[in-house]
């Protein structure tokens, strides 16, 4: 499990950030307003105010969005997209049943943007008997810029190492 949203407990957005999010959820499964959406998201004018904005709103690094260019993305994968989101903010796991015994690896960073650390690793520890923990200490949920195979094999070796 690499930064995994276990809990929409974790999400670190304020309850009006998430409000927004909700709201936003519900319009792209219309699918009249997400055809919308899509148009909106792909004018070349508004690009970058809508980056801006979604930035802001979702506390992700703007480098992020542009370098995966968040807006340019196919009216599937934007459907896909809403449904994902949805999913995070129903994600509640139980802890009424035994801890899984497969082996599992977590790894995540401390300083994670969008994840709270602390509340993230206790649901997993809860839910994993045998367990192996890859703190990290970048301060971002994911890499603002593409990794290129340096930085994965400096960040990552220790990781895969442990994993076999």
């Amino acid at each position: 499990l690499l930064s995994p949203c276990v809990s929409r407990r974790a999400l670190k957005w304020s309850t009006p950030r998430q409000w927004a999010f909700k709201a936003s959820i519900k319009a792209l499964k219309n699918p009249t307003l997400l055809q919308g959406i899509h148009s909106v998201m792909n004018a070349p004018r508004l690009e970058k105010p809508l980056t801006y904005a979604l930035s802001k709103v979702s506390n992700v690094d703007r480098r992020i969005l542009e370098s995966k260019n968040a807006l340019r993305m196919p009216l599937s994968t934007l459907d896909v997209f809403a449904y994902t989101l949805g999913e995070i903010f129903q994600t509640e796991y139980q802890y009424d049943a035994p801890p899984f015994q497969i082996p599992c690896y977590f790894g995540m960073s401390v300083n994670d943007d969008i994840l709270d650390y602390s509340l993230t690793e206790e649901i997993v520890r809860r839910n994993f008997s045998q367990l192996t923990i890859q703190r990290f200490t970048h301060p971002y949920h994911q890499p603002p810029e593409p990794p290129t195979f340096e930085w994965l094999n400096r960040e990552f070796s220790k990781f895969l190492d442990v994993i076999g």
